[in-house]
């Protein structure tokens, strides 16, 4: 049981860093590179596979299938043109770490996050302009891992 809770604080800094990176490359260039957004994906991927805590006792194919599916699900939600790919790629990314469940929670928080900024730095109108999803994504993915790891659910 110490070396599974050991696994995943090192997968939550692995975790953290690519989100962290992404939120970065996303505020300073408005992208957010696909090499970072696969590396991360395999390393969470491998972790989800080899150390997965809430699986309920299912085996490594059932995993495998339910991450496809999971997976599958963004990336249609994606083709509907509710979110640019650079964010689905991310959100992707994070739900190989962290399961779809808890990453759409995340998201949740993240798109709250991103309103209420925009609401305080435009107090009387909101423009039509983009701003980065990626920093509020991360931020509201680790408000969720971080209430997970204290086990508020």
């Amino acid at each position: 049981m110490i070396l599974i809770k050991n696994i995943e604080y090192i997968k939550f800094a692995m975790f953290f860093i690519f989100m962290a990176a992404a939120s970065v490359s996303d505020i300073k260039t408005g992208k957010i590179p696909n090499r970072l957004v696969l590396t991360g994906g395999i390393i969470g991927i491998i972790f989800t596979i080899f150390f997965r805590t809430d699986s309920n006792g299912l085996g490594m194919i059932w995993v495998i299938a339910w991450m496809i599916a999971e997976l599958a699900i963004l990336f249609g939600y994606g083709m509907f043109g509710f979110m640019s790919m650079g964010d689905i790629k991310l959100w992707m990314m994070a739900t190989t770490f962290i399961t779809l469940r808890y990453s759409a929670m995340g998201m949740v928080i993240g798109e709250l996050l991103l309103i209420a900024y925009g609401f305080v730095k435009h107090k009387k109108y909101i423009p039509q302009i983009g701003y980065p999803l990626a920093p509020f994504m991360t931020v509201g993915m680790i408000i969720v891992e971080i209430l997970r790891f204290i086990n508020v659910r």
